[in-house]
């Protein structure tokens, strides 16, 4: 089966809404050789394989017509990007680090 990768889908989306299950994703990757972490383009076509556990899943976002998009990135940020980085993250505020 083929699909049309949707704005902000991430091969997750796209595992668990036709697989039904996350653990897809790393087969949806090995098939259409790309990362499994890397961002998708939107239009962009990809194959599925055949998977046999999670169909019910998939046929509930199918029913519904649910198209998960989860996929972040700096372009769909609202934050600007003056807070992006690892000095802006939780653990600046709620750790001390120190030197020993």
């Amino acid at each position: 089966m083929t699909i049309t990768v949707l704005n902000n889908q991430s091969l997750f989306d796209l595992a668990i809404r036709y697989c039904g299950t996350a653990q897809a994703a790393f087969a949806i990757a090995a098939l259409n050789n790309i990362s499994l972490t890397g961002d998708l383009k939107a239009g962009s076509q990809l194959e599925l394989p055949l998977w046999p556990s999670g169909r019910e899943i998939a046929r509930y976002f199918a029913s519904k017509g649910h198209q998960p998009a989860t996929a972040w990135n700096s372009e769909n940020s609202e934050l600007p990007s003056e807070y992006e980085g690892v000095s802006h993250w939780a653990i600046k505020f709620d750790f001390v680090i120190t030197q020993e």
